[in-house]
C-alpha cells in the first residue's frame, strides 16, 4: 500500500479507538494535575481529581458494554481481581450508608444516626462518604488504565510481528516517559525550593504547617510524601532504561531509542532527592531500593564499560548528597529519641482503636474523628493520620475490608505469572514490582496512602504491572 493512500476504518474501530482516545487524554491529563496541586491533598483538588476517576470508570464502562470481550479472552486472576474490587466497593458502600453518626469537626460532636448494629458501620458519615467516592474513583481509573494499556499492546502486535520483548508498545512508553518526566520536574522544583530556601509551596503558598524549606518538598507541605512520590517513580524510569539498553544492542527489532540516557539522567536526579532532606525513612527505603536496583541491573547488563558507567551513576550522587547535607543529617538523628516516644504514643493510640473495632472497622475516613477519644490526654496533638497505613487501614475497615483489600494486593502481584499481552523482560518486571514496593514500605511508618496524588499514581502503576507477563514465564510454560 502507498504509504499516503487512505486506509478504511471501520465504523466500530472508529469510536472503540475515539473512547480510547478520551481515556488517554484523561489519564494522563491526571496524572500531570495530581502532583502538582499542592500534592492534592486540598478538598477541591480531591474533588476534580475523583470526578477523573470516575469519568475513566463510566468510559471503561461504555467501551466494555459497547465492544464486549469475550469470557474466555480473561484470566482467571483478572476475574478474581474485578470481583475483588467490587467487593472493596462494596463494603465501603455499605459502612457509608450504614452509619453509626454523623461528626462535627468544629464542634468535635458524634450525632447519632439510625443504623444496623450488627452490619459494618461509620463513625463519620460525611467523610465515609468522601472515601467511599474515592476508592470508586480509584477503582475506575485502574481498570480504564489497564485496558487503555492491554488495547494498545494488542493494537502493538497485530500491526508489528517484529515486537519481541525488548520493546514496549505505544501506549506503555508513553505512560512511562509521562510519568518519568513529570517526576523529574517535580524534582527539580524541589531541588531549586531547598537550594533558594523559600517557606512558599512552588514560590506561591505558605503552608499552615510545616512552615520551613526543610520541611517541605516542592508543591508537597510534608516533605516525606514528595519524596515517596519520587520513590514510585525512579525505579520506573530506571526499568525503561535498562530495556532500552538492551535493545539498543538489536536495532533491527527496536531501533536506536535516543532517549534512554534521558530516562538515566531523569531517574538519578530523583534518586538524590532523599539525601538532600532529613526524613529517615525515606532516605531508608530509598537506600535499600537502590541496593535492590543497582544488584538486578548489574546482574542484567553485560559488558564492564556499561556496568562501571551505571555503578559510578548510582554511588557517586549518593556520596555527593550525603557529604553536602551531612550536617544537617547528623543534627536530624540526634533529635530523633523525641520523635520516635511521640510516633510510639500515636501507635500506641492506633492499637487501642484496632482492639475495639477489629472486626468490622471504624469506617472510611474515620480517623480523624475517633482519635480524639483516644489520645493521650485532652492536651495532646490531635492526629490526622497514624502514620502506619497498614494498621490506619485495620482501623477504619476492619479485619474484614483488610482482608479484601490485601487479597487485592496479592492478585496483583502474581498477576505477570499470568499470560498477558505484553511480554517483558523478569528485570523490567522486578523493578516496576520494586517501584510499588518503596510506597508500602513508606507505609509501614507514614502516611503515603492517604495523599491522594501517591494513591493515585500507586494505582495507575499497580494498573501497568498487571498488563505484563514475565518473559520466563512464556519459556516455562507456566499458567
Amino acid at each position: 500500500m502507498h504509504p499516503l493512500s487512505k486506509k478504511t476504518v471501520p465504523a466500530d474501530s472508529f469510536w472503540e479507538n475515539w473512547l480510547d482516545g478520551i481515556i488517554g487524554i484523561l489519564l494522563l491529563t491526571s496524572l500531570a494535575f495530581a502532583p502538582w496541586a499542592f500534592g492534592s491533598t486540598q478538598t477541591r483538588v480531591m474533588v476534580a481529581l475523583n470526578i477523573s476517576g470516575t469519568g475513566l470508570g463510566i468510559l471503561w464502562l461504555l467501551k466494555n458494554l459497547w465492544f464486549p470481550k469475550p469470557a474466555e479472552s480473561l484470566s482467571w486472576n483478572t476475574k478474581a481481581l474485578f470481583w475483588t474490587t467490587l467487593s472493596i466497593l462494596g463494603y465501603s458502600l455499605l459502612m457509608a450508608l450504614n452509619s453509626q453518626s454523623a461528626f462535627d469537626l468544629t464542634t468535635a460532636a458524634f450525632r447519632p444516626l439510625p443504623h444496623l448494629a450488627w452490619l459494618p458501620h461509620s463513625y463519620d458519615r460525611n467523610a465515609s462518604w468522601f472515601v467511599c467516592w474515592q476508592n470508586f474513583a480509584l477503582a475506575g481509573t485502574f481498570w480504564a488504565t489497564r485496558d487503555w494499556l492491554l488495547t494498545g499492546a494488542k493494537n502493538s502486535h497485530s500491526n508489528d510481528s517484529s515486537l519481541e520483548a525488548e520493546s514496549l508498545p505505544r501506549r506503555s512508553r508513553q505512560l512511562i516517559y509521562f510519568i518519568v518526566t513529570n517526576g523529574f520536574l517535580l524534582a527539580m522544583v524541589g531541588l531549586l525550593q531547598r537550594w533558594h530556601n523559600t517557606p512558599k509551596l512552588l514560590w506561591l503558598v505558605q503552608p499552615k504547617i510545616n512552615t520551613e524549606a526543610w520541611m517541605q518538598f516542592g508543591p508537597y507541605a510534608y516533605r516525606s510524601n514528595g519524596l515517596q512520590y519520587l520513590e514510585l517513580v525512579w525505579p520506573l524510569g530506571l526499568a525503561a532504561w535498562s530495556l532500552l539498553t538492551n535493545a539498543r544492542r538489536n536495532p533491527p527489532a527496536a531501533g536506536l531509542y535516543p532517549e534512554r540516557w534521558g530516562l538515566l539522567v531523569f531517574a538519578l536526579t530523583m534518586m538524590i532527592c532523599p539525601f538532600f532532606w532529613e526524613s529517615r525513612l525515606s532516605l531508608a527505603v530509598n537506600l535499600l531500593a537502590i541496593l535492590f536496583t543497582t544488584i538486578i541491573l548489574l546482574k542484567s547488563h553485560r559488558g564492564i564499560k556499561l556496568k562501571l558507567i551505571l555503578a559510578g551513576a548510582v554511588l557517586i550522587p549518593i556520596l555527593a548528597g550525603l557529604t553536602l547535607n551531612w550536617h544537617c543529617w547528623s543534627e536530624r538523628f540526634a533529635r530523633a529519641g523525641f520523635q520516635s516516644a511521640e510516633r510510639w504514643k500515636l501507635f500506641k493510640a492506633g492499637f487501642e482503636m484496632l482492639h475495639d473495632h477489629w472486626l468490622s472497622g471504624s469506617g472510611p475516613g474515620s480517623f480523624i474523628a475517633l482519635y480524639q477519644l483516644y489520645r493521650p490526654d485532652p492536651g495532646s496533638e490531635w492526629q490526622v493520620y497514624l502514620h502506619c497505613d497498614w494498621l490506619q487501614t485495620l482501623v477504619t475497615y476492619g479485619l474484614g475490608g483488610f482482608i479484601l483489600v490485601l487479597g487485592a494486593g496479592v492478585l496483583v502481584a502474581i498477576s505477570p505469572w499470568i499470560r498477558h499481552p505484553l511480554v517483558v523482560p523478569d528485570r523490567f518486571v522486578t523493578l516496576v514490582a520494586l517501584s510499588l514496593g518503596t510506597g508500602l514500605l513508606n507505609a509501614t511508618l507514614d502516611f503515603p496512602f492517604q495523599i491522594y496524588s501517591i494513591q493515585h499514581l500507586f494505582v495507575v502503576l499497580a494498573a501497568f504491572y498487571t498488563t505484563m507477563s514475565l518473559e520466563s514465564r512464556r519459556r516455562l510454560n507456566l499458567f
